[in-house]
Order: structure tokens, then sequence, then C-alpha cells
């Protein structure tokens, strides 16, 4: 018995747990082609599933416009408290004073199924300072993810890292889709000291048969 191995037939392009902090308001589907097979043990063929990834748009992946374009900035309060940059693709986002936290995120129409998994990922540098304590919510900064409209659905840096020193390196995060998804809202938190760099968004649907 084979298994069949997909990959994406077309170039890549590229809500919160108020408990943590943030809170927001919150495609165009690529083919998928069978590339290849592999044999399949006797012992795991009744568990084998056949996986389609396809790619979802990300507008302006190469964050040239910051303010009034397709990404949208959004703190907690009061004074600007985080500043907004990019070069050759990488966007820096740095604190300069007190608000606990802020999003910079894209609303993206997409069409999914109950069962379907979203998968977000991007490259992601770091210089997050946990200390000294700012406030009273997670002191994490990175990916960001909501595939439903109800904020509970959101997900908050749930990776490693997102705090400390790090260098470039990819990191994803993934939830189900949910029914009532008619959008899902991608971008970046950052509720900490320091920096955070990123670059590289992607968004991809996965579904196994």
């Amino acid at each position: 018995m084979y298994r069949l191995t997909w990959a994406s037939s077309a170039t890549e392009n590229g809500v919160v747990n108020m408990r943590k902090g943030a809170g927001w308001l919150l495609g165009m589907s690529i083919g998928v082609s069978v590339i290849g097979c592999e044999t399949v043990p006797p012992g795991e063929a009744a568990a084998s599933k056949t996986c389609g990834v396809r790619y979802v748009e990300i507008l302006d992946r190469d964050f040239l416009e910051l303010e009034g374009g397709d990404w949208r900035y959004t703190q907690h309060a009061g004074e600007r408290s985080f500043t907004l940059s990019s070069s050759q693709g990488e966007l820096e986002i740095t604190r300069i004073s007190g608000q606990p936290w802020m999003i910079f995120r894209q609303s993206i129409p997409i069409d999914v199924k109950t069962g379907q998994t979203l998968i977000y990922s991007a490259e992601l540098k770091g210089d997050i300072a946990v200390e000294p304590a700012l406030h009273a919510f997670e002191h994490v900064a990175g990916l960001l993810l909501q595939p439903g409209a109800a904020s509970s659905s959101a997900v908050l840096a749930e990776h490693v890292p997102n705090q400390g020193v790090w260098d470039w390196q990819p990191v994803s995060i993934q939830r189900k889709a949910l029914m009532d998804s008619e959008s899902v809202a991608v971008g970046f938190v950052h509720q900490a000291g320091g920096t955070l760099w990123a670059r590289n968004p992607k968004l991809a649907i996965m579904d196994c048969q």
C-alpha cells in the first residue's frame, strides 16, 4: 500500500486570550499536486492518511506599508508604545513606552471546512526582555493566529522561542479551522520589553483524508 505525499503546486505566499494580554477585533487557495509516494508498512496502513496542503495569500509580505495598508496596528490604549519599521522584507517591532501590548495583523478572507488545519508560520528573531516586569500579562512576543470569529479562538505567541534572545529561526502555530470561519487573522504580538523581528510570513491549510 502507498501513502501519497503532497506539496504546493505554486510559489508560497505569503483575538486574543485576555488572560494573556492583547485583545483584538478581529485567500486565495493554491492548488495541490501529488509529487510522490512512499511504501506504508502493513501495520500502519489502516492509519495512513492522504494530506493536501494549499497556501493562502498574505498581502504585503515584505511589510512595505506599515500604516494604512493591509496590515493594521493596535495597542492596549494611550500613547504610542511600540515603533514599527521594515527593511528588505524584515519587520522590526520595538517597545518605546509603557502600554502593555500591541498587535500588528491582517484579516484574510478564507474558505475552510471543519477539521482542516490552519498553519501560520514566519521566521522570527528576538531580543525580548521579561525583566523588569512591565505589567500583569505574560511577557512574550511572536505570532498571532485567530482561526474563528470569536476572540477566544486566538493563539498568542504559543511557540518556542517567545522570550529572551535568539537569532533568525522558523516558528509556527496551528489550529483546527472552525465552522464560523469566513476569515482568518494573522500577525504578530509584542507584550514584553525589547525588539521582535519577523520576515517571510506564510499561511497554509492542511486537509487530511
